[in-house]
């Protein structure tokens, strides 16, 4: 059950604006990464949820998508229709956010909502458009919707790892072998 699960949670940039994704939704996601582990029970993590139009729109101007693709974006009506903001003191990713970020996403593919995890965004910027303050920064932006289009799992070919889009438009994803990853078994 985890494996398919973990099969459907990649990394989506493509939506459908118009479906609505609501509070409760988000806030069932951020209840699970809160029950998650995290390093000496710390529970440094605070989150800011944003699905308003006006405030969804500011939080997508200031992200950049899909390095492999060169000066792609996605267009506005293919935009999420919500995001959670990872936020911590002192503002640096680590092993946590990448934690309770796997919750978030598992969580959202299990209720057939695609996500895509953002680090190169101006964050600055989003906590002064949102109006967010100092005291915390932002590690993380995790992008949700219903997705419009399909992301397959492909087997690495030439040691080539960079995602692409087959001639149907698919969103292809180069994973390596079992066997390519384990390294050792004592």
């Amino acid at each position: 059950m985890i494996h398919e699960l973990a099969e459907k949670n990649r990394s989506y940039r493509r939506f459908h604006h118009e479906r609505k994704i609501d509070e409760s939704t988000l806030l069932s996601f951020i209840d699970n990464a809160r029950i998650s582990s995290c390093g000496g029970n710390k529970q440094e993590i605070r989150y800011v949820t944003v699905t308003s139009e006006e405030n969804t729109a500011k939080v997508f101007s200031s992200l950049k998508w899909a390095q492999y693709f060169e000066s792609w974006q996605p267009t506005a009506d293919k935009s999420p229709s919500a995001y959670i903001l990872l936020l911590k003191k002192g503002g640096n990713a680590g092993i946590d956010d990448g934690i309770a970020a796997e919750a978030i996403t598992l969580s959202a593919a299990e209720e057939g909502i695609g996500c895509c995890m953002l680090l190169n965004a101006d964050k600055k910027k989003i906590a002064e458009d949102l109006d967010l303050g100092d005291e915390y920064q932002i590690t993380l932006v995790i992008a949700l919707g219903y997705p419009s289009e399909t992301v397959r799992i492909v087997p690495v070919e030439n040691n080539d790892i960079k995602y692409y889009r087959d001639e149907n438009d698919i969103h292809c994803v180069p994973k390596r072998a079992l066997q390519d990853v384990v390294i050792a078994k004592k």
